[in-house]
This record gives structure tokens, C-alpha cells and sequence, in this order.
């Protein structure tokens, strides 16, 4: 046993006091990056995320900043796994204009203490600026980033109050699909009465110093092939075994992937832009005490695939080259997709947010982003899945952000640390972008629909001070997401493909789109998103709605009705991928 003098135990005992006092006064500060520390350390990775200790954490913290209304919502399938979703809302002064959403999810993926450098529900900072812990990139960031926004941006004495409704919520089970979470959140009346145009939902990091945005993502299909075949002796050659017919398929499988990965080694395609195929799984043979049994050929063999698809895939494509190809029923194979991620909204458009001039919001977005003194990337697509898809599907435009730069993507990783001047760089920016969004109206906002009413399409007056006179009555001239009213009379409308080519089949022919010069009940059908077209079968005759003398001729009324059954034919026989 080593002595050690009076002396020197003093002095260790001072060194171990002062540390101690540093490391306590240091939890005891309550500061963004401790608070964004606390909301770490809370366990909400799976299979058990404590969702009750992170709604009482984030419930506290939204109490502490003025003017929230806080409301825990829950719309779990099991009574015993309560899934809480919390609901944070900023009134704005004119509650018929469409609010903006901020969501963040609250559970995260496990980890693995032992490959940590240090505990993943430690949040530790380390002396270079590093946050470690599980969720600090995806995205435990984002959600406390918006309470310290909204903490600051009614601190500021220029701060005016906002004209647009603010929401934030909290959604539980994202990482898992969000069948609890934000799948019904968006079902629910509660949803509706929040009147949502545009939401905000998590991204990823950026290793540069320009910030990702991401329009839209990749949907999940989970496929599994199943080959089957006869049974035989492990020393019999014979043909379309189980195992040889399951082996055809993953060579022509592996050769599809091959073929999607060379466009993005050769720079012609970023990975999100093509469609992945990665095998997870292998199941053959017979189980035997000591593994498999080595002398007997399988008369099954199975195996699973990851496949994820771009908004802008074929999957009809892609469906026929499942069946025909890699799980032919001439092979005795079949085939199941468990998992269905959703490619188009319920309208039956690509699943696609515009980051154009067409879209108000993101010009509003972009801007604010500027003001804060940051630069944009390209707007790009997710390659994996977000909860925004469900936003997506209602024809909610919603984009994925994290203002999070000059930063490895960890997400999912050993090791998911965020520096905290990263961090705190990212309260600024979503400071900026509440502002613009929340201050930010477009000129024919003042007469709208809001979610509640448009399922009865009653007209929704919202007063404004702007004019001294009055307009009785105004049409509209964007739906409730912000988009003009215009039905797509291209490739990108599914529906339209369908109704023009069930004209040709009926011997007609259809001149060039227009805007029709005056209004009918299609703007109402517009207003919530549905693709309208106005058609009437009548050519070669004067227009004379309106007018005296107002005739058809017989033939023309005849011919019309041909022309209608080719349409309705075509149309109810449409097998489109719509959701």
C-alpha cells in the first residue's frame, strides 16, 4: 500500500471538491443547452420510450413561456400503452388564416451503451462543444429549438403579436411508422379544427455549410418473396428447386440494385432520386440440434428486401417487374409487400412539396432562412421516411429541416453527438422562420376556407382593417394549403391521363386547356385540393348559355353521352398507385 502525505490528500481532496462543485453548478444552470441536456437524458428509445417523463418535462417547459396553450392528446390502439402526443399552440389575431405546424417526434432508436464513447442518455458536453446522446441529431434538437424560439422571439421588444396561428407538436412512435402518432393525429377532429397550410417537420444534418431541405420522401415497401419447390436429398440435382428458384431472384434483383447504384456513382442521380433494393433477410432449410440439416434440400426458401421508392417512381413498373420478374408464379414463387409506404396524396398526386414560386410558403421559408444569414442547398428528396409523409398525403405542403451544419449524420448511429454552437445557430434560424411564417399573409388570404368548413363548403369571411371599403363577395383563388386552384392538365395528374385518353377512345378530340372565363361549383371541389375539370361534350355549336333561344342539337346531346360512358369506364376501372 502506497503512503500518501497529509499534503498531498488535501490537495486531492480540494481538486475532487472543486469538480464536483463545477459539474453540479453546471446541471443546476438552466440555460438552452442544459434544458436541451435534460430533455436527453429522458430514455425514449424503443421498445419502451418513457413518454410520460417527456410530456412532463416538455409540458413544463412550455408552461414557462407566456401566451402557450398546452393540450396532451393521446390516440393510442392499446389502453395499456398510452402514446401521449403534446399540443402546443401560439393564438394569432386572425384564427380564419391557415396556421403553421412545427413537429418534432419524441421516441428514438436504441443503442448500445458499450460502443458509446460515453452513456447515450448522458448528454454529455464534452470540453470541445459536443453534445453526445441518442437523439441529439434525430431530432430531440429540433423540439427543444422551437421552445427556445418561441421563448425568445416574445422576449423581443419589436415583436409583434402574430397574425397566423403557431402549433407544435410532439408525436410519439415516428421511428416505428407513427400508426399511433401522427397517422392519427391527422384523422382526428382535433386535427381538423387546427386548420393546417404548412408544416415543418425534421431533415437532416448537412456537412457542408449550406442547410438540407428536403421536398418529399422515399416510401418504404417491405418485401418478402417466397419460392417453393421439391424436397430433396442434399446430393439429388434436379431443376427449380426452392433454394435455385430464390437464388434466380436475387441475382435478378442484385443486378436491378447494381443498375440504380451506378446512376448515383456516376453522379447522375443523388440516392433518394433512384429506387433501392437491399436484401435483410435469409430463411431455408430444416433446424437441426446442432444448426441445419446439411443433407436435405428445403422445399421453401424465403427472403425479405427494404425497397424504398421515390415520389416519382413508376410502381406499376415496378409492381409488374415483382410479379413477372423476380417473383414469377412460373417458378412457384409469390410474393407479399407487409409495408406499403404511400406515393401519391389522396388526389393522386406525387407526394411532393413545390420549392418554386408556386408554393407561397417556401418563398416565405427561403427568405427567412436568408435573413438569419444562412444559405439553402438544393431542395432534395429524404431517403428514408418521415412522419411528414402523412402531411403530404392530405395535401398539407410540408418541407424537412434541420438546422443543423458542418455536422457528420449520426442519426441512428454509435456515437450521436450535436456541437452546441450548432445548436444554439439553429435557435436563430427558427426564430427567422417563425417570424416570416407567423407575420407573412398573401394577398388573397383575407376571404378563405378553413378546415372545418370546407367539408360543407361554406364560405368563411375573416375581417381586416387594410380596406375602408368592403368586397360582398370574393371568390377564391388559392386551396387551403396555399396552392393556386388549378387542376394539372399534364403527366403529373394521373386522372387527367386517364380522362384524355377515354376522350380519344370515343372518337373525340380535346382542344388545348384553358381557364374558363367564369366561375361554377368546381372551385369549391378545388378549394380542398380534388382535381376538377370542367367538360361538356358539345362542339360544333354556338355557345349560348345565358342567352335567348338556348338550344342543343339532338345529335350532339347522343354523341355525348358515348363520349360519357368512355369516361366513366375508364375512369372507375383506373387502378392508379393514389395512396
Amino acid at each position: 500500500m502506497t503512503n500518501l502525505n497529509p499534503l498531498r490528500i488535501s490537495l486531492l481532496l480540494l481538486l475532487s471538491l472543486s469538480l464536483h462543485s463545477s459539474a453540479t453548478s453546471h446541471q443546476n444552470e438552466d440555460t438552452p443547452i442544459t434544458r436541451f441536456q435534460q430533455y436527453l437524458r429522458i430514455k425514449t428509445a424503443h421498445p419502451t420510450p418513457d413518454y410520460t417523463s417527456a410530456i412532463n418535462f416538455l409540458t413544463q417547459q412550455a408552461e414557462s413561456i407566456p401566451n402557450l396553450q398546452v393540450k396532451t392528446l393521446s390516440f393510442s390502439s392499446s389502453p395499456n400503452h398510452i402514446k401521449p402526443l403534446l399540443l402546443l399552440t401560439l393564438p394569432g389575431s386572425n384564427p380564419c388564416l391557415p396556421s403553421i405546424l412545427f413537429n418534432s417526434h419524441i421516441d428514438s432508436v436504441p443503442a448500445e451503451p458499450d460502443k458509446w464513447i460515453y452513456p447515450p442518455f448522458g448528454a454529455t458536453l464534452t470540453p470541445d462543444g459536443k453534445i453526445y446522446g441518442r437523439g441529439a441529431q434525430d431530432d430531440k434538437c429540433i423540439g427543444m429549438q422551437y421552445l427556445e424560439s418561441l421563448r425568445n422571439i416574445q422576449k423581443d421588444p419589436n415583436f409583434k403579436i402574430p397574425i397566423r396561428t403557431i402549433h407544435v407538436t410532439y408525436v410519439p412512435d415516428e421511428e416505428i411508422g407513427g400508426f399511433d402518432g401522427m397517422m392519427k393525429f391527422v384523422e382526428s377532429k382535433e386535427f381538423k379544427q387546427l386548420n393546417i397550410g404548412f408544416m415543418l417537420d425534421e431533415g437532416q444534418t448537412s456537412t457542408n455549410d449550406e442547410f438540407r431541405v428536403f421536398y418529399a420522401d422515399r416510401a418504404p415497401w417491405n418485401l418478402v418473396i417466397k419460392a417453393n419447390g421439391s424436397p430433396g436429398h442434399g446430393s439429388k440435382l434436379f431443376d427449380n428447386s426452392a433454394m435455385e428458384n430464390l437464388m434466380k431472384s436475387v441475382e435478378l434483383m442484385t443486378k436491378f440494385r447494381e443498375n440504380q447504384f451506378d446512376l448515383v456513382k456516376a453522379g447522375f442521380k443523388m440516392t433518394s432520386q433512384v429506387i433501392s433494393v437491399n436484401p435483410v433477410y435469409l430463411k431455408a432449410g430444416t433446424p437441426s440440434p446442432t444448426g441445419f440439416v446439411m443433407n436435405m434440400q428445403p422445399s421453401e426458401a424465403e427472403a425479405g428486401f427494404d425497397v424504398r421508392l421515390p415520389p416519382t417512381a413508376d410502381s406499376d413498373m415496378l409492381k409488374r417487374r415483382i410479379a413477372e420478374e423476380w417473383a414469377p408464379a412460373i417458378r412457384n414463387m409469390t410474393y407479399e409487400i407487409t409495408h406499403k409506404g404511400p406515393l401519391r396524396d389522396y388526389t393522386g398526386r406525387p407526394l411532393i412539396t413545390p420549392t418554386n414560386s408556386s408554393n407561397p410558403w417556401w418563398s416565405v421559408f427561403e427568405q427567412a432562412v436568408i435573413a438569419a444569414g444562412e444559405k439553402l442547398a438544393k431542395p432534395e428528396i429524404l431517403s428514408s421516411t418521415t412522419d411528414a409523409k402523412y402531411m403530404r398525403q392530405i395535401g398539407i405542403p410540408t418541407l424537412g429541416f434541420s438546422p443543423m451544419k458542418n455536422t457528420p449524420i449520426l442519426l441512428h448511429d454509435h456515437n450521436e453527438y450535436l456541437e452546441a454552437s450548432v445548436y444554439l445557430n439553429g435557435i436563430k434560424v427558427y426564430e427567422s422562420i417563425m417570424k416570416g411564417l407567423i407575420l407573412e399573409t398573401f394577398f388573397d388570404e383575407w376571404l378563405s376556407y378553413d378546415l372545418q368548413m370546407l367539408k360543407e363548403a361554406h364560405l368563411s369571411t375573416c375581417e381586416t382593417k387594410d380596406f375602408l371599403g368592403s368586397i360582398t363577395q370574393k371568390g377564391p383563388l388559392r386551396d387551403y394549403t396555399g396552392r393556386p386552384m388549378m387542376t394539372s392538365t399534364n403527366n403529373s395528374n394521373p386522372w387527367w391521363s386517364v380522362f384524355q385518353q377515354a376522350v380519344l377512345a370515343a372518337g373525340g378530340k380535346l382542344a388545348k386547356p384553358e381557364i374558363l372565363s367564369s366561375t361554377t361549383d368546381a372551385r369549391f371541389m378545388r378549394q380542398m385540393g380534388i382535381p376538377t375539370l370542367g367538360f361538356s361534350p358539345m362542339k360544333n355549336t354556338p355557345i349560348l348559355l345565358h342567352d335567348h333561344n338556348e338550344y342543343l342539337g339532338a345529335s350532339v346531346y347522343l354523341e355525348g353521352i358515348k363520349v360519357y360512358e368512355s369516361i366513366m369506364k375508364a375512369l372507375s376501372s383506373f387502378e392508379g398507385d393514389t395512396f
